[in-house]
Formats: C-alpha cells, sequence, structure tokens
C-alpha cells in the first residue's frame, strides 16, 4: 500500500484513506450517522473529502447534518484545547 510509508513521516494520509472507506462502507450498510461521522473525521484532516461526503449525501441525506456536526467539532477543537484570545488572534497564512 503506497499510503503506509507516510506514517513514518508523521503524515495522515493513512488516516485520511481510512476514514473515506469506513464512511463509504458504512454508508453502503446504511448506517448514515457512523458514515458521516467517519467522513467528518476525513474532512478535519484534509479538505477534499468533503466532496465525497457531500456527493454521499445526494444518495443518504440523513448522513449530511452528522458530517456538518462533526465539521464544526473539528473546526471548535483548537477553542476547546487553548484558550480562544489565543486561537482567534493567529492568522491564517
Amino acid at each position: 500500500i503506497p499510503a503506509v510509508p507516510s506514517l513514518n513521516n508523521g503524515q495522515a494520509n493513512l488516516l485520511l484513506i481510512g476514514g473515506l472507506l469506513f464512511g463509504a462502507a458504512r454508508a453502503a450498510r446504511g448506517h448514515v450517522h457512523a458514515a458521516g461521522g467517519w467522513l467528518a473525521l476525513a474532512a478535519g484532516l484534509k479538505v477534499y473529502p468533503a466532496a465525497v461526503a457531500l456527493l454521499l449525501g445526494l444518495a443518504r441525506r440523513r448522513a449530511l447534518p452528522v458530517f456538518a456536526a462533526g465539521c464544526l467539532g473539528f473546526a471548535a477543537l483548537p477553542f476547546v484545547t487553548q484558550s480562544p484570545e489565543y486561537v482567534a488572534g493567529h492568522k491564517l497564512r
């Protein structure tokens, strides 16, 4: 598997692929809430898996609220783990 050596580099490719595959498998079996959570995990690592989640949301509409809540949770995570003033004071480069 080409993604396995990226674990040694500290990259999240294997976690990203796992989140996408678990999300697709859960959606195929009808567990849309679990699918939304796995896809939110993948989208929390990188942005482009959100396109997969939105396409999946066309077929399984109940997965979209869970996906959106998961993405909001990942966006709020820095504010929860650090002082909000510190996080808000940083600018994206």
